[in-house]
């Protein structure tokens, strides 16, 4: 039973390389149309917009405070300053949000227009995340890759604080166990922005793989064994046709090299 599934993910995996050849990925999704069924409000570092007499209005006041915390999180964490608000359209349901935004997703982030939504039971597990999509693009730069940008929001969004070192991360065990079990992606895979766009809109292959998990073991490796600042370097320099000569000048070694010590680590955390 092993062997087949193991055999199934292997075919699925080929199968969404094949799909990804010569598709360019384009990170942030478009606009969808925002009507005008809105209650807005405003705290310290967002303008707050919300489906009037819903659960988001009765809670708004936690959400706000809630919001702001995480904000604070996110720029201590990244040591970067940002002095805009980010708007914040909270639909009160996920059938109102898909459809509001015409998407399949739960949570977008609209970094060029300071703009996130999601839904109000989902908000709370997603905002920070698609924070740090909008504070990325504004502080550090435009990221070329799929991979180091859902890799630095999942890793800043969910797991990473300033208190914490950035090696000692639950996502590292994911890494552990994808590598144990022959599913952590190389580097040049994960490159691949339409590939890692094919594999993380499957479910089945999403569930499999966790491309924003293993992204995220990545991202913190590189940082806690190169510092914050080289990261950025490379995280806005960094696109397709020079990544791997970006990374050598960046970092005094190869990528490849790099990927044996992520990979070393891992089989030891």
């Amino acid at each position: 039973m092993q062997r087949q599934k193991r055999c199934f993910f292997l075919f699925a995996l080929g199968l969404a390389l094949t799909l990804s050849c010569g598709v360019d990925q384009v990170l942030v999704p478009e606009i969808g149309g925002v009507d005008d069924n809105w209650e807005l409000t405003e705290s310290k570092h967002y303008y707050l917009y919300y489906r009037p007499q819903s659960e988001t209005a009765e809670e708004i006041k936690y959400i706000q405070g809630n919001l702001d915390y995480q904000f604070r999180d996110i720029v201590k964490t990244l040591n970067v300053t940002y002095e805009n608000k980010i708007s914040c359209y909270i639909y009160s349901s996920r059938e109102d949000f898909q459809k509001g935004e015409d998407t399949r997703s739960t949570a977008h982030a609209f970094p060029e227009l300071e703009k996130i939504s999601g839904y109000h039971h989902q908000i709370r597990s997603s905002a920070k995340h698609e924070s740090v999509h909008v504070i990325a693009y504004w502080t550090i730069g435009t990221c070329k890759f799929r991979f180091l940008s859902e890799g630095l929001a999942r890793g800043v969004g969910d797991y990473f604080y300033p208190s914490l070192n950035w090696r000692n991360s639950v996502v590292h065990v994911c890494g552990r166990e994808l590598l144990a079990d022959g599913k952590l992606l190389t580097i040049s895979q994960l490159a691949d922005n339409a590939f890692f766009k094919t594999l993380y809109g499957s479910e089945e292959l999403r569930a499999a793989f966790r491309p924003y998990d293993q992204s995220a073991s990545f991202v913190g490796f590189l940082i806690g064994q190169h510092g914050l600042d080289r990261f950025k370097s490379f995280y806005a320099k960094a696109n397709r046709n020079n990544y791997q000569d970006i990374f050598s000048c960046t970092y005094g070694k190869s990528i490849e090299d790099f990927e044996a010590e992520w990979h070393e680590f891992l089989r030891t955390y």
